[in-house]
């Protein structure tokens, strides 16, 4: 029986890198879904793919589904991809690690891979020069950020790109802030959820050093350098290989050596060719976007982790080969979005344009496209075509909740209500991200009519953010309602359960709700009104949430006199919204 090797959470990069690596050496690999699917999947490598659930939703049930995998079907190595993907794997590690090898670094060595901060800190101890940042750890630091001064723009990265929080795993993403409100806001969205680092902005281009390690030892290594890059930072669309900067390798070196590091990383590396100056922004402890270059370079990583191990050191190549230089290689689809918004950035727009297409080399390669392998390349393109109808199916999922609620949800809540009066039922308030629209509504509830049996949620996977500063701002000096304590937190079976009524602000709430087949009859709060949709105020101006704020409070006024059937008196401190301030539409 051959080798067998599973692949989790794949990637049109790295994720069908290591399939066609493995697969053209004879290994049998089959390939486990954690999201959507990918072109890896459609790959002729690839022997079968299965879904394994969605970690957003339940992590431990994907991790518990993870290890029935390898235990029933004896892999030999099972490689994540993605970090959502490492995230996983480590929930479970001891417990993997009794029935399969598992391709992620040393536990102490990953936690560099886990935690930027700690990277960039133990790059500081290696005389490896780092970004000027500041890390703040939770909310108690919010204050700090007021004073942080790095320049504009700077950048806002969470500490971990994905983390397990509760049931469900959340990713995280970088964001580019250009003043100190911005940088605030982006703030009080992470903090309770994620540290993060303000850090200096860098300029020059991203310089990858790639490498293959053996408990603490660098066995091969291989240079590229961004050609294309987005403009606010990730993965390079254009990419080739050049000679190893000596100082690099050296800091990738004592990096391996202190951290006792076994398998593959990327240090990623930003270099200003005018000063030659040289920041380390982070690394990765698992195989990377650009993959497909490494392996068209002459470096076969994917199946010499595999030798690593199944048999040790001794069962790689002898010498192993040194890296070809100046192989080029491109993502198309990624190249074709960088080139368009280039274009549309560009003053000289055709001149642009022009020089794009002159950029192209017949000897280049592509990672995807490949004629001995063509399906990864429709599948993706496909996708990407039905991307573009994304928005229709989003009008189309509110048009048939619209619909569903005017035949027959409405007429069942207002009975409800109507069951309702005189008593108090178990409220539940949904929005989107449950940081604006229904933390408003709750607290005014509580506040105004202290009614206790009230809770708010979003339907977005997003627990524990504060809420903007406008919106905070908004809510106590124009309504009397202290949202400053608020953290968010996402709709779940027991919240549904718990619920008497559901009260949704739109109807693609609605939509989510009947997902979650919630059983408590489910009212839009503009039912009261002609059936009025409270949008989302979330990144308005001050005005549109004040207008927002005072639909709600008005509305919610309407509601409690439906609930007690009669008017309640306003408590001291809350402010009485003005009808004039009302949405209308």
């Amino acid at each position: 029986m051959g080798q067998r090797v599973l692949v989790l959470d794949t990637t049109p990069g790295a994720g069908l890198g290591v399939v066609r690596s493995l697969g053209a050496a004879g290994v049998d690999v089959d390939v486990a879904r954690i999201g959507g699917r990918s072109a890896a999947e459609h790959s002729r490598f690839c022997r079968r793919s299965f879904d394994l659930g969605d970690p957003t939703v339940d992590v431990h049930a994907v991790a518990r589904g993870l290890v029935d995998a390898v235990t029933r079907e004896h892999y030999d190595l099972l490689i994540p991809i993605t970090d959502a993907a490492s995230e996983v794997s480590a929930l479970v590690r001891a417990t993997l690690e009794s029935k399969v090898a598992l391709a992620l670094p040393p536990p102490a060595a990953h936690e560099y891979a886990h935690d930027k901060a700690r990277v960039l800190a133990l790059g500081a101890t290696l005389d490896i020069p780092v970004p000027e940042h500041v890390t703040l750890r939770g909310v108690e630091d919010l204050a700090r950020a007021a004073d942080i001064d790095v320049g504009w723009p700077c950048f806002v990265k969470p500490t971990h790109s994905a983390l397990v929080s509760g049931d469900r795993l959340i990713r995280f993403q970088v964001t580019r802030v250009s003043s100190r409100d911005e940088l605030l806001d982006v703030a009080r969205f992470h903090l309770g959820r994620v540290p993060i680092m303000v850090q200096r902005f860098c300029p020059g281009v991203g310089v990858g050093i790639h490498l293959l390690a053996w408990r603490g030892r660098v066995l091969s290594i291989v240079q590229q350098r961004r050609l294309h890059e987005p403009f606010h930072g990730g993965g390079g669309s254009y990419r080739t290989t050049e000679p190893v900067d000596p100082f690099l390798a050296a800091c990738a070196d004592r990096f391996v050596a202190a951290t006792g590091w076994s398998g593959v990383a990327m240090l990623e590396f930003k270099k200003d060719l005018e000063s030659n100056r040289t920041w380390l922004m982070e690394v990765n402890g698992r195989f990377w976007g650009s993959l497909p270059l490494t392996i068209s370079a002459g470096l076969d990583f994917p199946l010499w982790l595999l030798r690593l191990h199944r048999e040790g050191p001794h069962a790689l190549p002898s010498p192993l080969p040194e890296p070809r230089l100046g192989v080029r290689q491109r993502h198309l689809r990624h190249d074709a979005v960088w080139a368009a918004r280039s274009v549309l950035r560009a003053g000289d727009r055709l001149a642009t344009f022009r020089d794009w297409t002159r950029a192209y080399r017949r000897d280049e390669r592509w990672d995807v496209e490949r004629l001995d392998d063509p399906m990864p390349a429709i599948a993706e393109w496909c996708q990407d075509t039905l991307r573009l109808f994304a928005p229709v199916g989003c009008r189309a999922r509110r048009l048939a909740a619209r619909v569903a609620h005017a035949a027959r949800g409405r007429r069942r809540a207002f009975r409800a209500l109507e069951r309702a009066t005189g008593r108090s039922p178990r409220v539940l308030f949904v929005c989107a991200g449950n940081i604006c629209r229904s933390p408003f509504a709750e607290r005014y509830m509580r506040e105004r009519f202290a009614y206790a049996d009230v809770r708010s949620a979003g339907t977005l996977p997003s627990s524990n953010r504060l809420v903007p500063t406008a919106v905070e701002q908004v809510a106590r000096e124009h309504f009397g309602i202290d949202l400053a304590a608020h953290r968010s937190m996402t709709l779940s079976r027991a919240a549904v359960e718990w619920a008497d009524m559901i009260v949704a602000m739109d109807y693609i709430n609605l939509a989510e709700l009947h997902a979650h087949r919630a059983s408590a009859p489910t009212i839009l709060l503009g039912d009261l009104d002609r059936g009025r949709v409270v949008r989302d105020p979330y990144g308005g101006d001050t005005a549109t949430i004040e207008r927002t704020f005072a639909t709600i409070a008005a509305l919610l006024d309407r509601l409690h006199e439906r609930l007690v059937g009669a008017t309640a008196p306003k408590r001291a401190g809350v402010v009485t919204p003005d009808p004039t301030m009302m949405l209308h539409g």
